[in-house]
């Protein structure tokens, strides 16, 4: 089972650039086989943030029953990715396209892009049996218009089921105020992309310090830092740019 979610936009026109917050769109894929269990470690440890930074989640949390992962620092991002690696089955794909290179036909049908990378993603991986079985893809319903909320699933069929590469295809969209699955692809989806966009720049209220640097380049409360510890667990199974770069 694979839990979807986004971050970032495909931008109509080339981006400027200066401007980094429209240069990458993602898309990022969880997969579990006990999303009973993820339910559980989300919920636990989102009760000990809460608690444990109280003053925060009251001032900087819009809803703090359901934070978004764009408003969690980058040491409660590494708590919750910690946790989630040791007590959960989790592994993490996803797609970036740099909107500064992108063919100008990926711009002109968001819903078009979007399925196409999604397919693409699914085809070079390789799925485990009970995937290869019934591949069931849950899917933030803030990603797609009404109108096209089964066209993912007919083309998924066409693309995959008639390969032979799965038997069966299902797509749901959920809100994520009832999907921890969601949730944590929100999670995961904001890392990638806030890693991406502040690359070059230090995250807002974390500074270098003399004595980290000359040990290392990566402080150690950055988002390359959590997004380095992530891919040292090997829970960070596939990546792909578009088009292709370094990671």
């Amino acid at each position: 089972m694979f839990y979807l979610d986004e971050s970032g936009t495909i931008s109509k026109n080339k981006p400027h650039a200066s401007n980094m917050r429209d240069v990458y769109f993602i898309i990022c894929f969880v997969h579990t086989h006990d999303p009973e269990q993820l339910k559980k470690v989300y919920r636990r440890t989102m009760k000990k943030l809460r608690r444990t930074f109280a003053d925060y989640f009251a001032t900087h949390v819009r809803n703090p029953r359901e934070p978004k992962g764009s408003e969690l620092t980058p040491i409660m991002k590494h708590y919750f990715i910690s946790e989630l690696i040791q007590k959960t089955d989790i592994t993490v794909s996803y797609v970036v396209i740099d909107n500064r290179h992108v063919k100008d036909v990926f711009r002109e049908n968001d819903a078009r892009t979007f399925n196409f990378f999604v397919k693409y993603l699914l085809q070079l991986k390789e799925l485990d049996a009970r995937d290869q079985e019934h591949l069931h893809l849950n899917i933030d319903n803030r990603n797609v218009s009404l109108m096209n909320m089964h066209q993912l699933e007919e083309y998924l069929a066409t693309e995959l089921v008639l390969t032979e590469k799965v038997r069966h295809v299902q797509v749901e969209y959920l809100d994520s105020r009832d999907s921890y699955g969601v949730r944590t692809a929100d999670l995961f989806a904001n890392l990638l992309y806030q890693r991406l966009r502040y690359r070059r720049n230090p995250f807002p209220d974390y500074h270098l310090q003399d004595r980290i640097r000359k040990k290392s380049p990566i402080h150690p409360a950055s988002l390359e830092w959590v997004f380095q510890q992530f891919k040292a667990s090997g829970r960070l199974q596939n990546y792909f740019y578009i088009p292709t770069q370094k990671n």
